[in-house]
């Protein structure tokens, strides 16, 4: 028995068509397909408020490495002489980071001031003048920073897992990536 008795049976599927549409529509917007995917912004650490952040979905492979978006607060250090900055601004920076099996190599590709509207006040990338304002950090050890978040999302990501973070102690090949491309 039908809850459409009137439908024939080979009708019933288009019967039922009203309510399994908009029902795909729903579903489908509650996922992203990994190229439609907008920022999420993680923090580093959650219990600081300030706590620099990363874009994970920005994690991509760059030049024999990673690259991606971070953000933290903008300081008076960082606001160029004559940019009017609002309060509540941040600073984000695209870093190339190399993963490697102790430490990463992290290097400046670029940098913006963003303000809280979204708008970009200030963009300076790698080779520009004012680029030298955002050195590039070298080789640095693994730890709650960044590039070791950026490093330990390729490497989830490389093994189709989810991120994990902050990663237990002594797991430092999670922070090696498995591929070159995603």
């Amino acid at each position: 028995m039908s809850y459409f008795p009137s439908l024939r049976p080979d009708c019933r599927l288009k019967g039922y068509g009203w309510l399994l549409m908009p029902m795909l529509i729903v579903a489908s917007g509650c996922s992203r397909a990994s190229g439609d995917a907008g920022p999420d912004w993680r923090s580093i650490d959650a219990s600081m408020k300030s706590s620099p952040q990363v874009d994970i979905a920005s994690v991509a492979p760059h030049e024999n490495g990673w690259a991606a978006w971070t953000r933290s607060p903008v300081y008076a250090v960082d606001i160029p002489k004559g940019l009017a900055v609002p309060p509540d601004s941040k600073k984000w920076v695209r870093m190339h980071v190399d993963c490697r099996e102790s430490s990463a190599d992290v290097a400046f590709i670029e940098a913006r001031l963003v303000a809280p509207s979204g708008s970009i006040l200030q963009t300076v990338k790698k080779g520009e003048a004012g680029a030298e304002d955002y050195p590039s950090a070298g080789r640095i050890p693994y730890a709650i920073s960044p590039p070791a978040m950026i490093c330990a999302a390729a490497a989830a990501r490389c093994r189709g897992d989810a991120l994990t973070w902050p990663l237990e102690r002594g797991e430092q090949a999670a922070f090696v990536p498995s591929c070159r491309r995603l």
